[in-house]
């Protein structure tokens, strides 16, 4: 006797056995089924994944880059699309799997990008790859599905599908659409994927953070469920990471250090540098290497005010500073960091004295013949 009981079938499931019958004679008219079902022998032997870049880009889908302004995500997909449209055997560390065509569509910031491609030709000694291709001071916008049906059809045309496309920002991208509201960010998606569909490939759209970056990107959860990959991009206490937030088949979590190098351009009519910057490797701290940035909240809020004061000084090519890295004068520096403390005003200029001389002694500033820089 067995232990469960036999239900006899129903009579609705009688009947719904009664009209697939024709469809395993094949005598029905929806004998050619669009659905082939696998055994898990059969989805055990399907080809892995396929990367752009291993561990960072998928072959195709769906990616979100984000981070905070000033974090460098900008730079990042530029110099991502410059490893994966030329000849790079490797980007930061991963290996380049493939070189495809590459079209970033510049809403954001249309200026800087000719600036960037001069300063990665000129940090490299090369030129920018022909695969590469930018769409600028052209509208572009996710819900207008008629853009969207353009876009695509341009990029084909232009030899671009299958690659990676790159739409900076997404915000840009949406005018008119509420980031929070499930019904507007599905209407994004939905476009999205439209334009990966038209095209081919991987799209990427750069995002921003929230106002709370610990809590991921900007705007509804939806978005972030329907990538295939998340990349953010960090700037914490000066240490430039791209973390792999989600990813499929890749380890997430992931941290990928790098710095933004400054490169000088040339002069503008009133004789200021006009600069730029390209994605360079680093390292993150540790222990071995001994530490290269500021610990404790005073030293962070040290870097947090001179950060801006280098980033404006027009002093360059000091002696013993990277090429292109801008400097300022020691007693600036000090000047500076004081009016950031909190402590007593007569006690103020020997407390910021002594967190400069903290930060060249643990390497996170460089000095040479009283000028400083950020290393």
């Amino acid at each position: 006797m067995a232990d469960y009981d036999i239900v006899p079938e129903s009579d609705d499931v009688a009947e719904a056995r009664r009209q697939l019958d024709p469809l395993r004679s094949g005598s029905s008219s929806f004998a050619t089924t669009a659905y082939e079902l696998l055994t898990a022998e059969d989805a055990a032997k399907l080809p892995a994944m396929k990367w752009l870049v291993k561990g960072v880009l998928p072959r195709t889908g769906l990616v979100v880059l984000y981070g905070p302004s000033g974090s460098g995500k900008s730079f990042v997909a530029f110099d991502l699309a410059s490893a994966v449209a030329g000849d790079a055997a490797q980007w930061c560390g991963r290996r380049v799997a493939v070189h495809v065509p590459v079209t970033i569509v510049c809403l954001e910031g249309s200026a800087g990008i000719g600036q960037r491609t001069q300063a990665w030709k000129q940090y490299h000694r090369r030129a920018q790859s022909p695969r590469m291709r930018v769409v600028m001071r052209q509208p572009f916008n996710f819900l207008e599905p008629a853009q969207v049906e353009a876009l695509g059809r341009a990029i084909v045309e232009a030899g671009c599908a299958g690659g990676l496309t790159i739409v900076d920002t997404l915000n840009r991208a949406t005018e008119g659409a509420d980031e929070n509201s499930a019904l507007d960010m599905g209407r994004v998606i939905a476009s999205a994927d439209r334009l990966q569909q038209l095209v081919g490939g991987l799209l990427m759209v750069v995002h921003h953070a929230g106002k709370d970056s610990t809590k991921g990107m900007r705007g509804h959860s939806s978005l972030r469920s329907a990538a295939d990959a998340a990349l953010e991009v960090t700037n914490a206490s000066g240490q430039r990471t791209l973390r792999i937030d989600k990813a499929k088949d890749a380890i997430d979590d992931l941290k990928i250090p790098f710095r933004l190098e400054t490169v000088v351009l040339g002069q503008d009519e009133d004789g200021d540098p006009i600069t730029s910057c390209v994605v360079v490797p680093d390292e993150l701290p540790s222990a071995a290497t001994g530490p290269g940035y500021p610990k404790g909240p005073q030293q962070v809020a040290a870097i947090n005010a001179l950060g801006p004061v280098l980033c404006e000084s027009k002093h360059f090519n000091k002696t013993g500073a990277p090429a292109g890295r801008p400097c300022i004068p020691v007693e600036q520096a000090i000047e500076t960091v004081a009016g950031a403390l909190t402590v007593e005003p007569r006690r103020k200029k020997n407390r910021a004295r002594r967190l400069v001389e903290a930060l060249v002694a643990s390497r996170v500033l460089g000095i040479c013949d009283d000028w400083l820089w950020r290393n």
